[in-house]
């Protein structure tokens, strides 16, 4: 993997690492040096296990807060300059992940490649931070129209 990061611009998405959302209202960022790679880490946005506060849900899905919060990350100045922009997408296997990925990254960049990786989430060991292999499918298969993604659940 570190070969891999070297060629390319990550963009992790995992529940353990945050960008601020307010960060949204500044200006965009110099132009990568050559050589230079950016990795953005990004937090999903509010599931509904944080709605009800209720970690034993089953791999929860975005709450309508996290998609607006997927919305405003999508219009980050930094994600707007060409020379920013990612290369490759990781993302975890959680509902929420896969669906702020959706959002903010994948219809505006529809070739973007993603790899779902599975040692991408949180560790708490509740039911909310574990992956349902059946709710994962239905999202990738039927709500995101992204089935090609769905062999990389399993």
């Amino acid at each position: 993997l570190g070969a891999f990061l070297g060629v390319y611009s990550c963009l992790y998405f995992c529940a353990w690492a945050m960008v601020s959302l307010r960060s949204a209202r500044r200006r965009a960022p110099r132009p990568p040096l050559p050589d230079e790679k950016i990795i953005y880490l990004v937090q999903c946005g509010q599931a509904w296990h944080e709605v009800y506060h209720d970690r034993n849900m089953q791999d929860p899905d975005l709450a309508p807060r996290g998609e607006e919060q997927a919305l405003t990350l999508r219009s980050h100045p930094a994600l707007q300059c060409t020379d920013r922009r990612p290369e490759v997408l990781l993302v975890s296997p959680l509902r929420r992940s896969l669906r702020t990925a959706a959002v903010a990254f994948l219809d505006p960049q529809p070739n973007l490649p993603c790899l779902v990786d599975p040692d991408l989430f949180s560790s708490s060991g509740d039911a909310c931070d574990k992956t349902v292999l059946k709710l994962g499918l239905a999202l990738l298969g039927d709500d995101l129209g992204r089935p090609h993604l769905a062999g990389q659940l399993e």
